[in-house]
Formats: structure tokens, sequence, C-alpha cells
């Protein structure tokens, strides 16, 4: 497959996750963090923001649940970490509300931060329990505020994004994503893990630039030979 011809396309290359090969649209996910849009807030109805931030909490432990099920057993008590760090964010945060008459988002945005800042000066094994606090934390402010997910079509998708949290990565999955590049990752990551188990194409490419790629655009994730190809030729794809 090295020996195919190339024409005018852009390659941008990378660390092959997950082996395979997906011809499909690329879809750029360019979200910003629903940590950092949260600004200081409090309420006068602490039993509403309890509420919310429990309902809430509903809605994040039944995922990790449904995606605890499709995972080897090797991989749950990734899950079960995942699920004790929730309780203990949903705890810590309803304290703030009633000591602190915060709102609910903002609670949880407290705890986040203390929490992250303990973890950033620590190992590599303490870098991934980071990345679950913040995918934890950013999904359960969401479900609280409403915050819309975005509403994509993923059939025949290559998703390209800075980094996806495994939730949204398996919903992805569900709905027919070919294959998928991030920006930054690893190996042993969840996402990681998920791609393989799922069978879906993965790259981890630092060369790729969300702001230079256009959506709709059809591209070749090639992760044999580890690279993302866009601007493709029909020769191209035909060889494929």
């Amino acid at each position: 497959m090295s020996s195919l011809p190339r024409g005018c396309e852009t390659r941008y290359r990378g660390l092959i996750v997950s082996p395979g090969v997906a011809i499909g649209r690329i879809f750029v996910l360019k979200e910003k963090d629903v940590l950092e849009s949260i600004s200081e807030s409090k309420s006068s109805d602490v039993d509403k923001e309890t509420k919310l931030l429990n309902e809430a909490s509903l809605i994040v432990k039944k995922r990790l649940e449904d995606l605890k099920r499709i995972l080897p057993k090797a991989e749950r008590e990734i899950i079960d970490a995942q699920l004790l760090m929730l309780d203990s964010l949903v705890s810590e945060a309803e304290e703030l509300i009633r000591d602190m008459s915060f709102s609910a988002p903002f609670a949880v945005k407290k705890v986040y931060e203390k929490y992250s800042e303990m973890l950033k000066s620590g190992s590599e094994l303490f870098a991934l329990r980071s990345q679950d606090l913040h995918d934890i934390s950013a999904r359960l402010a969401s479900s609280i505020i409403g915050a819309a997910k975005t509403d994509v079509d993923w059939r025949d998708r290559i998703l390209v994004a800075e980094e996806i949290d495994p939730i949204r990565f398996l919903e992805a999955v569900e709905d027919g994503l070919a294959g998928l590049v991030t920006r930054r990752g690893g190996l042993t990551a969840h996402v990681s893990i998920l791609a393989r188990l799922k069978g879906v194409p993965y790259l981890i490419s630092q060369e790729v630039d969300l702001n230079s790629l256009r959506n709709d655009v059809t591209a070749v994730l090639d992760c044999v030979n580890g690279y993302l190809a866009v601007d493709i030729s029909p020769t191209l794809i035909d060889n494929y």
C-alpha cells in the first residue's frame, strides 16, 4: 500500500493507535471547554441546585455503566474508578452548594479545579486520571446546564478533534463513525482501547491543523501506513 500514487493531496502523519483504513467525509469537532465557560454564580435556591446536580449525576452514571458493559473485563476497573470519581465529585459539589450557595455548575467547576491542580504534577498515571476528571466534570456540568452536543450524522465520517472523551466517541461509533484522528492522546487512553475494541481506525497526529481542515471533504485515513490524506485524487480512492 505504501506504493500507492500520490497526487496533490496533503498527508498528516501520526501514531497508529488502532489499525485499519477508512474513507469518509471529514468532520472537525471544535467545541469550547464547557468548564472554562462557567463563571462564578450563586443561587438562593439550594434545593433546586442540589436536585440539578443529582439528576445530572444519574445521567452521567448511566452512560458510564453502559460503557462498562461493553468493555473487556480487564478494562472495567477503569470505569469503576471513574464512577468513584463521579461520586466524590458530586458529594463535594453538593457540600459547596449547601455551604457556599454556589450554583450547581460552578460547584462542579470548583471541585474540578481543586483536584486538577493536585493531579497535574503527578506521573503519567495521574495525567490519565486528570483527563478522566476533566471528562467527567465537563459531562456533568453540560448535563446540568443543558449544553447541547454537536448534532452530527456520523455515518461514514472521519472525526478530527483535539481530543475526545470516551462516551462521546462511543456515541459517534454507535451512529456509524468511520475513523478518528486526534491531536492529543495516548496508546493506553480509554478512547484508544475502545477504538481497538470497536475496530475503528484511529490516528494521533500533532501535524493536523484543525483550522485548515474543511468539513465534508473526502479523506482517506490510512492506519496501516500512518497518515490522514485530504484533497485526494479519485485514483487514490479507487486504489484503496
